[in-house]
């Protein structure tokens, strides 16, 4: 590549994999390192444990050690931004020919060889990067702005097997996994630091989830109710009254799901504040998955009453009304989010929101063996800990909060999970902790940004979400200070003075 070229490169990600560790520290077997010749920053280094590497690509360690040791560089180039500056410099045709040339994405070399057109923009987008800049609203880091290149060995990497045709890698357990790391370690990564992804296209990810949520529910409680019509015909007349409160709370639901579908609309048309699609879309996801588990236990029910099984059909009759019944709580609590509610900010009792909140995740602590405590400091617990603050969005922060700890304290390898909501009133703060494996300090900076997650399915919003809520305050939201390990446990929300 030509001085002229090399000196208009915007921003460079390397990659470093080696299962067996990387420098003087075994545990460390992935290194990333960011550097923004633009900005003039220092290179922004990240190490990755095997623990988060296996967690993050969702695979055990034997099959990271068939890989074998990688490396990948990434340039990226904005083009609008290379033409303005190598047209001040009167070099422009020069540097877009260059780039044109060595354009098309990232090239494969084995042994310092390349592997057929891999990397050319007429080649295969064997890493996707032109199509997952579709999903994602924009075209920052494409094809036609990237060169890189993965090095790999015949020795080193025996399970990355070429082609007939050279024109790629052999689909394989190991050429997947090297993909996976490359986008979601490196590709990523990059997306994130560059910024790209305003506001239109934070709204488009909430978007698909709003639009294809609806029609799930409704599919899902279909199911609930048409299993609850089998029940009903077969429950001794002891159980019957608990079968009509979940058809009743079934039937609140549906008209819930129809008013935030309303809500996300409205939301969409005017383009207003992200936190109201943010909102309807992470209800729309939290319904979703607890009504997955509810026609779960329909099914149950339906096959212990083909045996006839009276105490146990009881008991699931039971757990499966408190758990309608909790999520109901959960939306009654987000309902200023619909139409009628929208952006009035009030003064309310917090401890009694935090109260009710938690009352509505009691199913789903006691489902994972999660034991919550909620504490209150600086006053009697008898006495209110008022906000002036919009009670729909402060619920929303407050669920994506304990959401998250309700999933990592199921991966830290504890049998004692547990999650701690504390409320001073006179410091004005609520602090969550949780027992989970922590966040790491190569994290600290980005956990809050749009797009970032350590989860191998997440969608990187909920703690984004719960920091815009904060903004909107005038509050902040922030880690909690480092454990002994020195990984971090906990957020604190500073609640605004007023």
């Amino acid at each position: 590549m030509k001085k002229v070229l090399t000196d208009l490169v915007q921003a460079d990600m390397e990659l470093w994999f080696d299962p067996n560790g990387i420098g003087d520290t075994p545990e460390v077997i992935l290194r990333t390192s960011l550097t923004d010749y633009q900005r003039g920053n220092e290179p922004e280094n990240t190490n990755r444990t095997i623990e988060e590497v296996t967690h993050v690509l969702n695979v055990n360690f034997e099959a990271l050690k068939k890989i074998g040791p990688v490396r990948a560089t990434i340039r990226w180039f904005n083009r609008e931004r290379l033409r303005q500056q190598a047209t001040l410099h009167g070099n422009w045709k020069a540097a877009k020919a260059e780039l044109d040339l060595w354009c098309g994405g990232i090239a494969i070399y084995r042994d310092g060889f390349r592997i057929g057109f891999s990397g050319q923009s007429t080649g295969e987008d064997w890493l996707g990067l032109d199509s997952s800049a579709l999903k994602r609203g924009g075209f920052a880091v494409n094809r036609i702005q990237t060169v890189g290149a993965l090095e790999i060995s015949r020795k080193e990497n025996p399970g990355l097997v070429d082609r007939s045709n050279r024109e790629g890698l052999i689909e394989s357990p190991e050429s997947n996994l090297v993909r996976d790391m490359l986008s979601k370690f490196a590709i990523d990564e990059l997306r994130r630091y560059i910024g790209h992804e305003g506001q239109e296209e934070k709204k488009a990810r909430l978007n698909d989830i709003v639009e294809s949520a609806p029609a799930t529910i409704r599919a899902r409680i279909l199911q609930a109710e048409q299993g609850l019509t089998s029940i009903r015909s077969k429950v001794p007349a002891d159980v019957q009254e608990s079968v009509q409160s979940i058809a009743n709370n079934l039937h609140f639901i549906k008209n819930e799901v129809t008013r935030f579908e309303e809500a996300s609309k409205l939301a969409t048309e005017r383009r207003e504040d992200i936190l109201e699609l943010a909102g309807v879309g992470t209800v729309m996801s939290g319904v979703l998955h607890e009504l997955t588990r509810t026609t779960g236990h329909t099914r149950q029910l339906l096959q212990k009453l083909s045996k006839d099984e009276s105490p146990g059909t009881k008991a699931l009759l039971t757990k499966l009304d408190s758990e309608i019944k909790a999520i109901n709580t959960r939306l009654r609590q987000l309902d200023p989010l619909t139409p009628s509610g929208r952006h009035r900010k009030e003064i309310f009792n917090l401890s009694a929101l935090l109260n009710t909140i938690l009352e509505g995740y009691g199913a789903r602590f006691e489902r994972h063996n999660i034991i919550p405590e909620f504490k209150i400091s600086g006053v009697d617990d008898t006495q209110p800990v008022e906000v002036n603050m919009v009670r729909g969005f402060v619920s929303l922060a407050i669920e994506n909060l304990i959401t998250n700890s309700v999933y990592w304290v199921q991966q830290g390898g504890r049998s004692d999970r547990r999650i701690t909501l504390e409320l001073d009133a006179e410091s004005r703060t609520l602090t969550l902790r949780d027992n989970g494996p922590g966040i790491s300090p190569a994290d600290k900076d980005r956990i809050f940004t749009a797009g970032f997650t350590m989860r191998p399915k997440g969608q990187g919003l909920g703690l984004f979400i719960a920091a815009e809520v904060a903004t909107y305050h005038d509050a902040r939201l922030l880690l909690d200070s480092a454990d002994e390990d020195g990984r971090y446990r906990g957020f604190v929300l500073e609640l605004p003075k007023e």
